[in-house]
């Protein structure tokens, strides 16, 4: 298969499944030709005129068309090869082209650029075609079939290990400063050195501190003397941990941090049906993406119209957790649910709907109303006055426990 066939192929995939496109702008279609991979005209223009809001060809009869893609492919089939259609104004003589008709020609292109190949990427990622996969492979475009094999088997690479996940650019040259440094500790006869010589890391506590963020192993006292002394044996296996995590960063770098990887990612969690979703991969993608923009996305999303948030929330570290919950009190429409199994997760600096909670959760409730001031209390005891329904558990909890508030609100009449 040549190039030119192979363009044709996928033009007409793209064409029949996403649409094609007219363009009447220049500019737009010089730029078009400009940035494509493969660029082949299908054919001759077609001329047509534009009337009453409907394209026809002139001295056809019955040829009407309210859009021109059918007119044209209802003239010549081979124009379904194209996907993009260019559009030109055609001059001519006399006034019978005034305001309210128009002529012009059709010239059909089959075009693949940038954006062409991620929505073939998008189109065929399972029991695709063997001639459209050889296809893809003769322009060169990388596809999604065996990542989403890899995926759907829960053997899928993730975009990070989580040494990447946690390491921050600062962090890393920190970690890169105290390998040199440990490689010129002047040992004892013991063969250790005192914890004094790490103050130009803020200390060994601050040290320590910086390897447990970054999932590496922290510095220990000496085992022979006081706690006021490191180990040469201890020191040696810290630097050798840091340095393997260093060289898994490089090769993550080099094998697995593309454009594909990350395009095919976003393309699970935003475009690819929830039947045909690996839940276990899914959260396996979540905590391990050194992207937390691309994390908060995902799980904001699934707060507001998914159905896995507790499931992807569970998965994530504290210190993520704690990021995305932040990040969910600015989104405008709540979820009562959602919000009760934060607060049940420890979250309780999030306002939940108390009354909602009240209907549907005793426990969450009785909890939440436990760590509210009295004020606050009275407040949520009013409002759960004119409430059409008891609930019995919390009732008696507060018959027992809150009974001289309950007096003074009114709740018993």
């Amino acid at each position: 298969m040549d190039k030119e066939k192979a363009t044709k192929i996928l033009a007409k995939e793209l064409g029949d499944k996403v649409g094609r496109s007219e363009v009447i702008e220049s500019s737009h279609k010089d730029n078009l030709i400009k940035n494509a991979s493969a660029v082949y005209q299908v054919g001759n223009p077609l001329f047509f005129e534009f009337h009453h809001n409907k394209f026809y060809i002139p001295d056809y009869s019955n040829s009407d068309e309210l859009t021109l893609t059918r007119l044209v492919l209802k003239q010549n089939k081979s124009f379904a090869d194209a996907n993009y259609f260019f559009l030109e104004n055609v001059h001519t003589q006399g006034h019978k082209y005034g305001a309210d008709r128009s002529r012009l020609a059709a010239t059909p292109y089959a075009i693949i650029g940038k954006k062409e190949e991620s929505s073939l990427r998008k189109l065929f990622y399972k029991n695709v075609l063997p001639e459209i996969a050889y296809a893809m492979s003769v322009l060169g475009i990388e596809s999604f079939i065996d990542l989403y094999r890899d995926y759907k088997e829960s053997s899928f690479k993730c975009s990070a290990s989580p040494f990447v996940t946690k390491v921050l650019k600062e962090d890393l040259a920190m970690l890169k400063t105290f390998v040199v440094f440990a490689m010129d500790i002047k040992y004892d006869g013991d063969e250790e050195a005192s914890k004094k010589i790490f103050k130009s890391f803020g200390g060994i506590e601050s040290l320590n501190a910086l390897l447990k963020r970054n999932k590496l192993l922290p510095l220990e006292s000496s085992h022979n003397h006081s706690e006021g002394y490191v180990h040469k044996t201890g020191v040696s296996v810290v630097v050798k941990h840091i340095q393997n995590s260093i060289e898994s960063l490089k090769t993550f770098s080099k094998e697995y941090n593309n454009h594909s990887t990350d395009e095919f990612t976003d393309f699970v969690f935003f475009s690819l049906p929830y039947e045909e979703q690996n839940l276990e991969s899914n959260k396996h993608i979540l905590k391990s993406s050194p992207n937390l923009d691309f994390v908060t996305a995902v799980l904001s999303k699934e707060y507001s119209e998914g159905k896995h948030f507790q499931e992807y929330f569970e998965a994530l570290d504290k210190e993520v957790q704690e990021k995305i919950v932040g990040s969910l009190k600015s989104l405008p429409n709540k979820k009562p649910v959602y919000d009760s199994f934060l607060w049940s997760k420890g979250f309780q600096n999030i306002e939940l709907d108390y009354v909602s909670m009240y209907k549907d959760d005793a426990g969450i409730f009785i909890d939440y109303f436990s760590k509210k001031s009295v004020q606050e209390k009275k407040v949520i005891l009013k409002d759960i006055i004119n409430c059409d329904f008891v609930n019995e558990k919390v009732a008696d909890w507060l018959n027992h426990n809150e009974s001289d508030l309950l007096r003074e609100v009114g709740l018993n009449g």
